[in-house]
């Protein structure tokens, strides 16, 4: 069982930006993703100190995390 203190999960203060995108398919996710580089990134870096945090728990590393990600 994972324990974890309720002080440690990441709470997001902010709603995601509404994005009005438009023209091709590679356009509109390019813009998308300028858009919201930020909040993807700190989602990333909250993901790899929530594994850390509950490592002697899961022993699952960011990479093996990613391996596992990328599994059909």
């Amino acid at each position: 069982m994972i324990t974890m203190n309720i002080e440690n999960i990441p709470i997001h203060s902010v709603k995601p930006p509404l994005v009005r995108v438009k023209g091709t398919h590679r356009e509109i996710g390019r813009q998308i993703g300028e858009t919201i580089k930020h909040q993807v990134d700190r989602s990333l870096d909250n993901a790899r100190r929530l594994l850390d945090c509950a490592y002697n728990e899961i022993k699952l590393t960011w990479n093996g995390a990613k391996i596992q990600a990328r599994k059909i």
